[in-house]
């Protein structure tokens, strides 16, 4: 019997790929059938009657070919295992020096620009936008000037949007700030008339419907921004604790939930982007002792909130709204207000970012570990650091807020 050839949908070419194949292997030579074929989605395939025998393309053995990519891939793995335990992450705060001011607290978070990588520096007390560019290592204090000059603890925090800007979340200011990257101005004329109570923000963070959310710190309310028709609302989540320094940092979730995490707050505010509403009752309980700064999605679809005065790493479950302080605990409460903010580097590591504490924070959320010791040295004093943003090379940068420095910690394994 001839080999089973289908020709349903082949063009000319592999038409005649076909019968070359079976003239130069005739009857004789084929113990089994082989089906040459198209499938409807356009993938053309090769298959033996038995599984394991050879498929020969030019004299190679394709199935020899593959087991030796494959271990030649497992060798890489090794080295790279190797790789690690040699170059552990480090840290640098000399290479990007020179943003000393008189400020009490220059700048609050950044976010990078996804069309340029360049990361923008959220001026609180500052002047003016700081610019940090990875690629060409520079870093411009006086990047873009805003309306006030220094001091006022204007903004905190900033988003980049959809629509290319970015916006930086209100803390005493009025306003919001939109920086525009692709001409480097600002406008706060736009996001006008907002509540001239202090500290009212100092997160935020994008949901999947485009809308932007302004994490409550002192606000009761949570700040909700349409980049697509610069509008505001201020009153569909609204009536939230009178407290202050409530929340910092908002995540998005997998399933597009974003979640508050507790600094002076009790429970962790979940706010459904979709709905505009918010959930303070699924994940409660906490002692309200400025716990958490910040936090960091992980791979395995988990968050975890970045220790402030907390003894321990808060691991948020968002499939089941599930919560754990005690996995990842053990840390000093010694140094107050440890870290603020963090960013997810290879390995599904996440660092801390420091603001009191000399050390980084490394976690390992594969392995469930914390590391103090790798990077240390970074001194003693209060407000360093608030903030660090993951750039395209790899590195994080944390945002200088009383530090004359930026520092860049790198994570040792790409």
């Amino acid at each position: 019997m001839m080999p089973l050839v289908s020709l349903r949908d082949l063009g000319v070419a592999a038409a005649l790929a076909v019968v070359v194949l079976v003239a130069v292997c005739p009857l004789a030579c084929v113990e089994g059938e082989v089906f040459v074929g198209e499938d409807a989605r356009g993938a053309f395939h090769i298959n033996t009657t038995e599984g394991d025998a050879s498929v020969y393309v030019n004299g190679v053995d394709l199935h020899a070919l593959f087991a030796t990519v494959e271990q030649q891939q497992h060798t890489i793995n090794r080295l790279q295992a190797a790789t690690c335990k040699v170059i552990p992450p480090s840290a640098d705060d000399d290479t990007f020096a020179g943003v000393a001011g008189t400020q009490s607290s220059k700048w609050v978070q950044g976010v990078a620009d996804p069309a340029t990588g360049i990361i923008y520096a959220i001026p609180q007390d500052a002047s003016a936008v700081m610019t940090i560019n990875p690629h060409t290592r520079r870093v411009d204090a006086n990047a873009i000037p805003v309306p006030g000059g220094s001091g006022g603890s204007k903004w905190a925090g900033a988003v980049a949007a959809s629509n290319g800007l970015i916006y930086g979340m209100p803390n005493d200011a009025t306003s919001v700030l939109i920086i525009d990257p692709r001409t480097n101005t600002t406008n706060t004329t736009v996001l006008a008339g907002l509540p001239s109570a202090s500290d009212k923000f100092v997160s935020g963070t994008q949901a999947r419907n485009g809308l932007i959310f302004g994490v409550p710190w002192n606000a009761a309310f949570v700040l909700i921004i349409d980049p697509a028709t610069n509008t505001m609302d201020t009153t569909s989540i609204a009536g939230l604790d009178a407290d202050v320094s409530k929340w910092d940092g908002g995540i998005l979730a997998p399933n597009g939930l974003i979640y508050c995490i507790p600094f002076n707050a009790k429970y962790v505010l979940i706010i459904d982007p979709d709905t505009r509403t918010a959930d303070s009752t699924s994940i409660a309980g906490f002692s309200g002792d400025q716990a958490w700064a910040g936090g960091v999605l992980a791979n395995n679809g988990k968050i975890y909130g970045i220790p402030d005065h907390a003894s321990s790493v808060l691991i948020i479950d968002t499939a089941t709204n599930a919560f754990d302080t005690t996995t990842l605990s053990g840390l000093s409460s010694a140094d107050g207000s440890k870290w603020t903010g963090g960013a997810l580097i290879s390995h599904n590591r996440i660092v801390g970012v420091p603001y009191s504490s000399s050390a980084v924070l490394i976690v390992d959320a594969a392995n469930n570990t914390t590391d103090t010791t790798t990077i240390t040295g970074l001194g003693t004093d209060t407000g360093k650091w608030w903030g660090g943003v993951l750039a395209s090379n790899g590195n994080v940068y944390a945002i200088p807020h009383k530090s004359d420095t930026v520092l860049v910690i790198e994570p040792g394994c790409a």
